[in-house]
């Protein structure tokens, strides 16, 4: 009798920390039923917005499926240009040249193939005024230096 008394005890002793158990499962219970129609609400609300989304999408598609020839007529179009600008660059590039040598050539005025400093200062000049009107910038100590170094035109 003394285990059974003493087991009967325990439980008793058990049940108020179920109750209070219980209680707190209920307490969350409680809780979630809120946040699912706090949700519930959220997502009345948001229904309306996907149906006009899906439905903006549908138009969107339409739309794309009818313009198809003209965007792979644009993307050809833009492919067409970078390669006229890449040629319109090449070809700048080299009328820059060809004006650059005419520059130097016609600089040296007593034709000897060396630039004194009068007529490297010259050169520099022209050069600079020649590739402004290209948008080009033109470093004129860089190319006195060099000039300094070695003045001829060989």
């Amino acid at each position: 009798n003394v285990p059974y008394s003493a087991f009967k005890e325990y439980q008793i002793i058990k049940l108020p920390a179920l109750r209070s158990l219980n209680n707190k499962l209920r307490e969350d219970a409680s809780h979630l039923e809120e946040e699912v129609d706090i949700l519930s609400e959220e997502i009345d609300i948001l229904e309306p917005e996907a149906d006009k989304v899906a439905m903006v999408e549908e138009e969107l598609k339409e739309i794309a499926v009818e313009q198809n020839y003209n965007v792979e007529k644009l993307v050809s179009l833009v492919k067409e240009n970078a390669f006229i600008i890449a040629e319109m660059k090449n070809n700048l590039r080299q009328r820059i040249v060809q004006e650059i040598l005419r520059i130097v050539v016609s600089s040296d005025t007593n034709n000897d193939g060396v630039f004194s400093k009068v007529e490297t200062k010259m050169l520099i000049l022209k050069i600079h005024m020649s590739l402004q009107e290209y948008g080009v910038e033109f470093d004129q100590d860089k190319f006195l230096e060099l000039m300094s170094h070695d003045p001829s035109v060989v």
